[in-house]
């Protein structure tokens, strides 16, 4: 196909598999409706075991706030029997996650302040039980031990008046 133009996304590409059993992805489709529904909500990380089995396939969904100069992090210990994407609260895809040394991982880094619905869904068939970490680095480095993002005026030119004697 023409994948390298398009770019389909990891969950676009698996559903191409159930084209002869319409069944199946409706199933698994369903799995996913549910999920997003989910309101279950992070404040800066979590980490959890999850088990899935062809019986009861995972599918999950956690809301999480990012501020500008954030960056969303998201793992999963799996090769490719898990779909882990991040989307807008209207269900639009804002980044699938990319496979790194047995990992999926998810690095989103938002260009204005938001609220991000990670979704975490096992492909079916699929027996595993694995680790799933959700948390927020700071997008920038600063040069002082022990500041973060709220600090990001004192060092990117917040106007200061010097005292002249």
């Amino acid at each position: 196909m023409f994948d390298f133009i398009l770019k389909p996304s990891q969950r676009t590409i698996y559903e191409r598999n159930f084209n002869d059993n319409p069944e199946k992805l409706k199933r698994w489709n369903n799995l996913l409706s549910i999920a997003s529904k989910d309101q279950v909500t992070i404040n800066e990380s979590t980490a959890e075991r999850v088990v899935t089995t062809p019986q009861k396939p995972f599918t999950a969904s956690y809301l999480i706030d990012l501020q500008l100069g954030e960056v969303l992090v998201s793992t999963i210990a799996s090769k490719s029997s898990w779909i882990l994407e991040a989307r807008d609260l209207s269900g639009d895809l804002l980044q699938d996650a990319q496979l790194k040394n047995n990992h999926l991982s998810l690095n989103y880094k938002p260009n204005k302040n938001i609220k991000v619905r990670i979704i975490l869904q096992a492909k079916l068939e699929t027996e595993s039980t694995t680790d799933f970490k959700i948390y927020t680095l700071p997008q920038y480095d600063f040069p002082v031990a022990g500041k973060d993002n709220t600090a990001i005026q004192s060092f990117w030119g917040c106007f200061k008046r010097w005292r002249q004697s």
